[in-house]
């Protein structure tokens, strides 16, 4: 069959074609389909499908780049500069290399507005005087839309001087991005275009400033909220807010105070797809979401666990409500049922006004370096209990909770909880924050060392809960409960949800990390992917969740069909949440790593 195609693709050299997008151009002139490159064969006639290829350096089904670099060979003539002397690139469509513009700019203030055309990468560099900050606004916005991956055309931003940067956002489609700033004095823009379809580019407006940038958030009030009390809404309230807007305020009060966040009215747009096609509000403290929400509803009071909160808002393209109201208060720590000074002097004299009807906080916990062991405390009101776990030096911690009943407390536990940090005391990074009925999904430490907390109120008490933890030398690959390991780190590899292909369980939360080589990319693709259905997603309905650098690249709901998703740095994360109802088959991914 190959050799009927080839003299088919031969006689037509004689006069030069133009190829398809799946097909690589010959010097003479012919087409040939692009899996013939460098499969040992003269497909051409005159040898040039069989040039820059592997000897040997390569694996097979691998491009070697000009610069001895190898690459998938899927992502030969891709729009990509995978290769990073565009030799991947070249004898493309007709002879059409990969178009390079960017450069550096170190002037006060600037714009970026590039012609749009195909196969484009261009990197600018924007620099300020050390210990300034630089300010993005986008006033234009138009790119071919790639889904939540932005598998097409894109502009990504990343906080630092090149793209091994963390990235703070990568955009394509008409909407326009919030504005946004660097958390110190250099940032990064790039903009990628494939083979085809262009639209109308986008206009980028930068700023230098000495000061922290405190920009209004394009929803009601400045970015940055460090009064003691304080309020802010979605632009226009009490009228309807804006389609596509990408908002968000950073709550940071003085260190040793709390915030008490309360949203007085809360109307967004119906919840029948929230997120993924609907309006919503999600809260974080430390990068961990304390809840995402949509629709109209009355929300619980959110109360922080430390001294800075983070609200974002996201809208889309169509519909739109009357938005949100929301105030904060700070809370002093005096009487709060938490031993906050470790000498309970903050909790005397409470609920009675004198010694006589004081109730003094009760304290357990301890260091723990067993090798294994288990945490099940007696469970009564006014309750600070600690728990410092410690391996010895170069081992992890693996933790499963086997029951777990506490009082309810919304979704920021504002009662009774279990807090689990990750390191030697609670100021370390807060792993996750649980409370209510549903048992958290199995964890573990990055390092040698793990803290459980166990705080109660004064009132309600349930069953309590039992931690079981073990501590190992390797790595924990223990299984997510989703049908594979936690942790991959081989260069190509696969997962799916538990039971696959059969439905999976109920009440999930897992999570997969890939980590690859440094230097290297992730491509990540879904060949099955069936959830419960999308109507309510993903607020009361099953969901999977990307994420790079803890930016969410998309979060999916219902029988559809993922566009492949790239990694722009060698970590992906992949978070499966199910809910108590309904179930289905659930889904198949695999990942590959290129350069």
């Amino acid at each position: 069959m190959k050799t009927f195609a080839l003299v088919l693709l031969c006689l037509g050299a004689a006069v030069a074609q133009q190829c398809t997008n799946d097909q690589f151009s010959c010097a003479n002139g012919g087409c040939i389909p692009d899996n013939w490159i460098c499969d040992g064969d003269n497909d051409c006639g005159d040898m040039s499908d069989e040039q820059n290829c592997a000897n040997g350096a390569c694996n097979g089904g691998e491009f070697e780049c000009a610069n001895s670099h190898c690459i998938d060979a899927d992502w030969i003539c891709d729009g990509d500069n995978d290769c990073g002397d565009m030799s991947d690139e070249l004898n493309c469509n007709g002879g059409t290399a990969l178009t390079t513009c960017g450069g550096f700019l170190n002037e006060t203030s600037g714009s970026i507005s590039p012609p749009y055309d195909d196969n484009m990468d261009c990197i600018w560099t924007i620099a300020a005087p050390a210990g300034w900050f630089i300010e993005l606004e986008f006033t234009a916005f138009d790119l071919e839309s790639g889904g939540s991956s932005c598998s097409y055309d894109y502009v990504a931003i990343y906080d630092g001087p090149d793209t091994s940067s963390e990235l703070i956002g990568k955009y394509c489609g008409s909407g326009i991005p919030a504005p946004t700033h660097s958390h110190g004095n250099v940032i990064t823009v790039r903009f990628v275009t494939d083979r085809s379809v262009t639209e109308t580019g986008f206009t980028l407006v930068y700023t230098t400033t000495d000061q922290h940038p405190i920009h209004p958030s394009g929803c009601g009030g400045p970015e940055s909220l460090t009064d003691p009390t304080g309020t802010f809404t979605s632009m226009n309230y009490p009228n309807n807010y804006d389609n596509n807007a990408r908002c968000q305020w950073e709550i940071e009060v003085a260190a040793g105070m709390r915030i008490n966040l309360i949203f007085t009215a809360f109307d967004l747009e119906p919840e029948r797809l929230c997120p993924d096609y609907n309006d919503y509000l999600e809260v974080f403290e430390n990068d961990v979401s304390l809840g995402r929400h949509c629709g109209n509803t009355n929300l619980p009071p959110i109360t922080s666990t430390g001294n800075t909160l983070k609200v974002v808002f996201y809208t889309d393209s169509s519909t739109t409500a009357t938005g949100f109201s929301a105030q904060y208060s700070t809370i002093p720590w005096v009487c709060d049922g938490d031993n906050d000074c470790g000498d309970f002097s903050d909790e005397q004299n409470c609920g009675g006004g004198g010694t006589g009807g004081a109730t003094q906080l009760d304290v357990c916990g301890g260091v723990l370096n067993d090798t294994t062991g288990t945490i099940s405390p007696t469970y009564d009101d006014n309750m600070d209990c600690i728990w410092t776990i410690a391996a010895p030096a170069g081992w992890f911690i693996e933790l499963d909770f086997t029951a777990f009943d506490l009082e309810s407390g919304g979704s920021s536990c504002s009662y009774d909880y279990v807090a689990i940090y990750d390191g030697a005391d609670t100021s370390a990074p807060l792993v996750g924050k649980f409370c209510g009925s549903e048992i958290p999904a199995p964890m573990h430490s990055h390092t040698n060392v793990m803290t459980v907390r166990f705080v109660t109120d004064r009132s309600v008490t349930e069953t309590g809960f039992t931690l079981v933890y073990t501590t190992t030398d390797t790595h924990p690959v223990h299984p997510s409960g989703c049908g594979g390991p936690e942790l991959l780190t081989d260069p190509t590899g696969s997962f799916t949800s538990m039971n696959y292909p059969n439905n999976y369980d109920n009440n999930a939360q897992c999570q997969w990390e890939i980590e690859t080589e440094v230097g290297k990319r992730i491509h990540l693709s879904f060949p099955a992917f069936d959830l419960e259905p999308a109507r309510l997603c993903p607020t009361t309905n099953d969901y999977v969740e990307i994420f790079e650098n803890d930016v969410s690249l998309g979060r999916h709901c219902g029988n559809i069909h993922l566009p492949p998703i790239t990694s722009t740095g060698n970590t992906l994360k992949v978070v499966f949440k199910t809910d108590s109802s309904t179930t289905a088959t659930g889904f198949e991914a695999q990942y590959t790593t290129h350069n």
